[in-house]
């Protein structure tokens, strides 16, 4: 997957090499723990990132990443000390 996002009742799991969406009924924290272990990480309260989908990290203005896919996504002030060590260590 290339990123996922929380709505209120169930999470589109964008999926890039198909470019389709699949839904869950799980919730982003649930799915979060599963992909723990995985290239993923929690960027906002509304999206889980595949950090190796990231294109550029925007540290000002925002903070913002760039996805593989040309979408621009959030970083929760909150969150970017946590990113920022993740995503510097690959």
């Amino acid at each position: 997957p290339l990123f996922i996002v929380r709505p209120i009742i169930t999470i589109p799991v964008f999926i890039l090499d198909h470019q389709r969406v699949l839904l869950s009924a799980k919730n982003l924290g649930t799915v979060e723990e599963l992909l723990r272990e995985a290239s993923f990480f929690r960027i906002h309260k509304h999206h889980l990132i595949n950090i190796d989908h990231v294109r550029k990290y925007v540290k000002n203005d925002g903070p913002y990443v760039v996805m593989s896919n040309g979408m621009h996504l959030t970083i929760a002030r909150n969150r970017k000390e946590g990113f920022q060590a993740r995503f510097l260590r690959l």
